[in-house]
């Protein structure tokens, strides 16, 4: 059986046509308000449920506030109503995620962990599963799975290589720059 640890995988491990009310919020310096999405996926693959939304919304049904928790409440019942008017769907429910599925859906593939509770580490560099949750190092496994060996200057690099590989080159070395300034070698002042 597949882990189901997000919104999409309960959907698409239970099968057929499936709708959801996702939370979406941009973060940054975004001119987006927050939005409820209605997502539909038919065995896999995500359907339009508004195919004149625009490209950023993926083609979903978006209802969206300015800011206040009763506008925020208000947005969801006016998604749940809409999906109920357009796709009979009465039974939604809220999952670990925060997002509402179908009860059929929460009831046969719940998501085991809470809304709170950090994610599984899992990379491209190798590190395990719950490597974090264990208490195991990260970037000395990567340094080992990248290098073969590990001391601090492999180490240092795997460090160097997952930031970029998370934030992009610019953000690692602004992350990493204040490690690295004392130890860059200074040219004599003449």
């Amino acid at each position: 059986m597949t882990q189901v640890i997000n919104t999409w995988d309960q959907m698409v491990a239970f099968g057929g046509d499936r709708i959801a009310v996702t939370f979406h919020q941009n973060g940054g310096r975004s001119v987006l308000p927050p939005w409820w999405a209605v997502v539909r996926i038919l065995d896999g693959k995500e359907l339009a449920t508004d195919p004149k939304a625009s490209h950023w919304m993926r083609g979903c049904k978006t209802f969206c506030w300015a800011n206040g928790k009763e506008e925020k409440k208000k947005a969801l019942w006016k998604a749940l109503a809409w999906v109920r008017r357009t796709y009979g769907r009465k039974g939604l429910v809220r999952n670990a995620m925060g997002d509402f599925v179908e009860t059929e859906v929460q009831a046969k593939y719940p998501i085991k962990r809470t809304r709170f509770d950090p994610l599984p580490v899992e990379s491209t560099m190798g590190t395990e599963a719950g490597a974090m949750a264990d208490g195991i190092d990260v970037h000395t496994r990567a340094a080992e799975q990248l290098f073969g060996t590990v001391d601090k200057k492999t180490r240092a690099a795997a460090k160097r290589i997952g930031y970029m590989a998370l934030y992009g080159n610019v953000a690692a070395e602004k992350l990493m720059g204040k490690q690295t300034a004392n130890k860059r070698p200074r040219g004599k002042a003449k």
